[in-house]
């Protein structure tokens, strides 16, 4: 009886013993894990310190798209015109808004909600990236004026926290309507021509306000790859992709939707 007595006090110690190791040792991993989170915190908050020391914020005041400069005699006739980059900015007023949505649809459908990073569309693209399944973009709509407008175009894990950082601080100063102004007249569509005015007219000879559904699907597909989606054989697969996302996004109706499908003037009338 005494032996069964001290065999039951020596098993309660040793379970004691095991109970305490368990606790121990989870109570080192959750220390462990708040030092680093702490850690990683201030490694992060320097990072971003530091990194907007360097970023260009304050010329997200001041930045507009550059313009041609126009040479004038003393009679005030123009004489020529000196072009670094062909621009003719715009105001948002003057783009309709199913052109506004073109680009949307295919560049970022969710840039009228986001704050200026979509962490859902980053962490795909990362995903996709990281497995070998293809590569994605992630930069939003407002990332992606931050790196044509004030970034190096370099591939580095730094100059994406920049892009993201100063993303954030055009959303914070400026207005949705501000920043896709800024976008359409800062982007390149191929062929020499800067913005969305100096596109629609040299892809289509007319006013952006005079573009119709198909031919703003155009455009919108040319920025992923001015090069290769500006010439009329790679046009029209990426024109109805763009056309495809408007509809399944809800920017443009199913009827909109198989008329615009079947415009047939929307790339005939390019200039070469």
């Amino acid at each position: 009886m005494k032996n069964n007595k001290d065999t039951n006090i020596q098993e309660k110690k040793v379970l004691v013993k095991k109970r305490k190791k368990r606790r121990s040792i989870l109570s080192f991993f959750i220390k462990l894990f708040v030092f680093l989170i702490i850690v990683g915190a201030g490694v992060i908050s320097y990072m971003i310190y530091s990194i907007r020391k360097e970023t260009p914020t304050e010329l997200i005041e001041s930045y507009s798209p550059i313009s041609p400069s126009v040479i004038y005699d003393i009679n005030g006739n123009q004489l020529d015109t000196i072009i670094v980059e062909n621009r003719s900015p715009i105001s948002i007023n003057d783009i309709p808004r199913h052109v506004q949505d073109a680009f949307l649809a295919i560049e970022d459908r969710k840039f009228r909600t986001h704050h200026g990073f979509d962490f859902v569309r980053t962490g795909r693209a990362m995903f996709l990236t990281l497995t070998g399944r293809r590569r994605e973009g992630g930069s939003t709509l407002t990332q992606q004026l931050a790196k044509n407008a004030f970034l190096t175009p370099e591939r580095t894990w730094i100059r994406k926290v920049k892009e993201a950082i100063l993303a954030i601080e055009i959303e914070r100063k400026y207005t949705k309507d501000e920043i896709l102004e800024n976008y359409l007249n800062t982007i390149y569509f191929g062929q020499g021509a800067y913005g969305i005015k100096n596109a629609s007219i040299r892809y289509f000879n007319r006013e952006p306000k005079d573009l119709t559904i198909a031919q703003a699907a155009v455009l919108a597909s040319l920025p992923k790859s001015p090069t290769k989606y500006s010439k009329i054989e790679n046009a029209v697969e990426r024109e109805q992709l763009v056309l495809l996302q408007m509809r399944n996004f809800g920017f443009i109706t199913e009827q909109q939707y198989e008329e615009a499908k079947a415009e047939k003037n929307s790339i005939c009338k390019w200039k070469y």
